[in-house]
């Protein structure tokens, strides 16, 4: 408290006792550290270079943290000062020019280096400190040094009364450009040190960030060295991001500040690979400028005209960065940036009223429209923001306005896109139940339409034969069949404008539209169905399906023939000529393309049987889907598709039709499935659901008896194989022989070690990789035990064969030291004996007999492990390591004169228990004494 009084002059001046010390220069050193550690080895030999004894500094800083309004504060391991400005404010005007000297030497050595960690590929560097420190001094020094420097600026006045004008100054000015080189591995090293040297010296940090954009391996670097979220080291632009965010509060530097964050910014890819989870420089900007509570200190109008020059020299992200500033009028979270330690002419901090903010978001919005210029994505982006009604509709009206006025700057390609985004707004506004309330804005919007119209007939028409259902015009959503005729009678119109009076004038024209739905993807069935129920079909049946289709059709074909096998009488007798004409005639690809157009059902398949290889094959290789038909031919499609080698088909089918299909069934989809590799396995968003599904029906089949035991063995390689898709839990079989096959538990420990003197090697297969995982999995999920559903007496005896066989079997595979830390897990998690001890007397029997010296380490370290993580309070000590003591004291007593062997397993682990409640409480006493207590 009286720190704080001193510095607002509410007591008298004079100095405290603590600054009368004899120890002037510890004094000072402390000062120019700012903060320190004393059992860091860079930290003392910083203090060493400064002339102070790092212990006598050290005994300085003790004795100073334990008195009355304590001047020095422990942090965990550091010191630092309580109240720095009061400490700057007693102490500046003393320091010699000598002192400087050696400051400066002293500071450019310790933040002039880089962080190691940079020196690894970005995934990598959370595991940079597991090697040792990457730093030569520690992070509250680096900090500690960066505010010194920081302070010294501001205390510059009262220092150069003895130094000389502009001493100190010219020696801040020039730490800060030695320090940062151009190296973007420098910019990242800092971390939140960057901050006060941004705001100790902005000029030459401005300066040398400008050199380093200019320099290969600059800063333009930072991006594409990003990680993965979540990792350290992963986002190397932050602490330059949030400095510059600390700059913009300086009113002089704002301006500079933003136009850094905005060449971020543009480095700053928009689509990342991996998604990106830390801020964002543009994400910077926004809080700078923001419309509610702009994080700058300068003025309104000053903010404006800096926001509007930004964004004209950089149009395409000031574009986005405008078009973000007004979705703010939505609400969402006030912005924090850091601020600077010493602000001069901040404004009061308050959220604008909605008034104050819907005026800055107009604003925001008329720069918008001047940036858009002549970029149709720009303007599809606009035209979305009135439609979502964030404005009114003299606004909407004016940037409508200036859309039509730069119509002729677009091209019908442009115009066609723009014409797409507002037909989508459109069908947005007609299928709302508030349609009539938007009319202005829908009017604005066809107003718009009818003026951007491409004057190429195939872009005008083209988007009528698109399978979305765009009505524009006044509709019920629930009325599909009225929706329908309308939109077909619509399609047929625009069809006959497009063609002409005869087909032969318009095949130009639809062969260019169907050049356009190739390039686009675009489903043209809808196209096909116009075309058959056209005047012109039977021209169009002579020209595509009786003779080769003219160049640039032959994508319609099949489109059209699905349509007409559809229309015309004898649909699929009709269909099954055309097929066997095309057949004859080579015509392959027409004969596959249409059979996978139609609905997938038993006629269809009736044709496909009798169609030769490869055509038979490629058809249920291409089926994606089976329909729904009964279980006979739902187990045909399933045996084609296994036969095609469409596992994934078959899988989904098997899946969802489970109830029905034979077991026998079922185990060949899943043993298909078992066979692809694991990327393959994991192609599709729904596999794991479809396997689940499959195996939860066998399961059910199990719980009501209804699986022949013959298939048990071939069930038992499916859970193994199939182990991942089970979520922790053991399945069935994989749980019965784990209880009864010690061979199969030995054999899972051969997949996961191996034998005891093999040499490693770089050859192990993928598919023993997984073999591996997957028993590591199983051993690692089986909560079970051998015997555990028996009686007591019947349980002791089959647990103690059990665990016998396995340790002697994995001796002779050359796999003990495996087997005794496996079956040691085991055994440690086994209910107690009949005389409530632990462990069982199973176990017991092992222990007492000796035969397997290694179990009684590993059953040690099973308990200690099995305890996991411990929570306990502040100052709580080692209460619950001596509870466990008292329990493993209590339990040795009692089985010492029986069971010795298990009696000195239970001593060790009480004397293991002991040590630790006894860190425990040391660590607590420490406490403590550091908190006063």
């Amino acid at each position: 408290m009286r720190p704080l009084q001193r510095l607002l002059g509410a007591i008298d001046a004079r100095p405290p006792k603590w600054i009368l010390l004899d120890q002037r220069a510890e004094l000072e050193v402390m000062l120019l550290l700012g903060a320190w550690e004393p059992n860091h080895e860079g930290d003392a030999e910083v203090v060493g270079k400064l002339g102070v004894d790092p212990d006598n500094l050290e005994r300085l800083c003790v004795r100073l943290s334990n008195i009355e309004d304590t001047p020095i504060t422990r942090d965990g391991s550091s010191y630092c000062w309580s109240s720095p400005e009061d400490a700057w404010a007693l102490l500046s005007s003393t320091l010699t020019k000598r002192m400087l000297r050696h400051f400066e030497t002293v500071a450019i050595d310790v933040l002039g280096v880089n962080d190691l960690t940079y020196d690894l590929p970005p995934n990598d560097r959370c595991w940079a400190a597991v090697a040792g420190p990457t730093l030569n001094h520690s992070k509250t020094l680096r900090e500690g040094l960066s505010q010194s420097l920081l302070r010294l600026r501001h205390h510059a006045p009262t220092i150069e009364r003895r130094r000389g004008a502009g001493t100190v100054i010219a020696l801040v000015d020039s730490i800060v450009r030695q320090v940062l080189t151009p190296s973007w591995k420098r910019w990242a090293s800092f971390e939140q040190a960057l901050w006060w040297l941004a705001e100790a010296s902005p000029r030459v940090f401005l300066m040398q960030l400008d050199t380093s954009f200019a320099t290969d391996g600059g800063i333009a670097r930072v991006f594409e060295e990003e990680g993965d979220p979540g990792l350290h080291g992963a986002a190397p632009h932050l602490p330059l991001q949030r400095a510059l965010g600390l700059l913009c509060w300086l009113p002089e530097w704002m301006s500079g500040a933003v136009e850094a964050l905005m060449r971020l910014a543009e480095l700053d890819p928009p689509d990342p690979p991996t998604p990106r989870v830390h801020p964002r420089p543009l994400a910077a900007l926004e809080s700078v400028f923001h419309i509610g509570d702009p994080q700058t200190g300068v003025d309104e109008e000053e903010r404006l005209t800096t926001l509007a020059n930004l964004t004209r020299r950089h149009p395409a992200r000031g574009f986005q960065l405008l078009l973000q500033l007004t979705h703010q009028l939505s609400g969402g979270f006030r912005p924090e940036s850091v601020q600077p330690l010493y602000r001069t002419r901040l404004p009061a901090r308050s959220v604008a009223s909605d008034e104050v903010q819907r005026t800055r978001a107009v604003r925001c919005l008329v720069l918008a429209v001047e940036r858009a210029d002549q970029a149709p994505e720009r303007w599809m982006q606009l035209i979305r923001e009135p439609v979502n009604q964030r404005f009114d509709d003299g606004l909407a009206e004016e940037v409508f306005d200036h859309l039509i006025a730069h119509r002729d700057h677009f091209d019908d390609v442009a115009r066609e896109e723009l014409s797409s985004t507002i037909r989508s707004e459109l069908v947005r506004l007609y299928a709302t139940s508030l349609h009539q309330k938007l009319d202005t804005r829908r009017l604005q919007l066809h107003r718009i339409l009818e003026t951007l119209e491409p004057t190429d007939p195939v872009l005008r028409e083209g988007w009528r034969f698109r399978p979305q259902n765009i009505l524009l015009e006044p509709h019920s959503r629930s009325d599909y069949r009225s929706i329908q005729v309308r939109l077909d009678d619509q399609r047929d119109e625009a069809f006959m404008r497009l063609i002409g009076p005869t087909p032969s004038s318009g095949v130009a024209e639809l062969s260019r539209l169907v050049r356009l739905f190739v390039d686009r993807d675009t489903d043209m069935r809808e196209l096909g169905r116009v075309i058959a129920r056209s005047q012109f079909s039977d021209d169009f049946d002579a020209v595509l399906l009786r003779q080769r289709p003219p160049v640039g059709l032959e994508p319609l074909v099949a489109p059209f023939a699905r349509a007409r096998s559809h229309l015309v009488g004898q649909g699929l007798s009709w269909l099954r000529e055309i097929v066997h004409t095309w057949s004859s005639e080579g015509r392959t690809q027409d004969v596959l393309d249409t059979l996978l157009l139609r609905w997938p059902e038993p006629q269809i398949w009736d044709i496909v049987d009798r169609l030769e290889e490869p055509l038979k094959t490629s058809y249920w290789r291409g089926l994606d889907t089976v329909g729904n038909h009964d279980e006979q031919q739902w187990g045909r499609a399933i045996t084609n598709l296994l036969e095609a080698e469409n596992v994934r088909t078959a899988l989904s089918t098997a899946s969802h039709r489970c109830k029905q299909l034979p077991l026998e069934l079922l185990i060949q989809v899943l043993e298909a499935v078992s066979l692809h590799t694991p990327q393959e396995r994991s192609h599709g968003p729904h596999i794991g659901y479809d396997v689940v599904e499959i195996f939860s029906e066998i399961e059910r089949r199990d719980n009501e008896g209804e699986v022949d035991p013959s298939f048990d063995q071939d069930l038992l390689h499916l859970e193994f194989r199939f182990i991942t898709f089970f979520e922790g839990r053991t399945p069935r079989r994989v749980n019965a022989f784990l209880e009864g096959e010690p061979d199969f538990f030995v054999g899972l420990l051969g997949y996961m070690y191996r034998p005891a003197g093999e040499t490693p090697g770089d050859d192990v297969s993928p598919a023993a990789q997984r073999l591996a995982t997957n028993a590591r999995l199983v051993l690692r999920h089986w909560r079970s035990y051998p015997g555990r559903n028996e009686n007591v007496a019947t349980r002791e005896q089959t647990l103690y064969d059990w665990a016998a066989r396995v340790l002697d079997l994995a001796h002779s595979s050359m796999l003990g030291a495996a087997a005794s830390r496996e079956v040691a897990v085991l055994l440690a998690r086994v209910d107690v004996g009949e005389d409530e001890l632990w462990p069982s007397e199973a176990v017991r029997r092992l222990l007492q007999e000796g035969a397997y010296p290694a179990l009684r380490q590993e059953l040690w370290s099973a308990v200690v492990n099995d305890r996991g993580v411990t929570i306990r309070g502040a100052y709580e000590g080692g209460t619950q390591e001596e509870a466990l003591v008292a329990h493993h004291r209590a339990a040795a007593a009692a089985l010492r004169a029986i069971w010795p062997a298990t009696a000195s397993l239970h001593s060790d682990l009480a004397e293991h228990y002991a040590e630790l409640a006894r860190r425990e409480d040391e660590s607590a006493h420490d406490e403590r004494q550091r908190d006063g207590r």
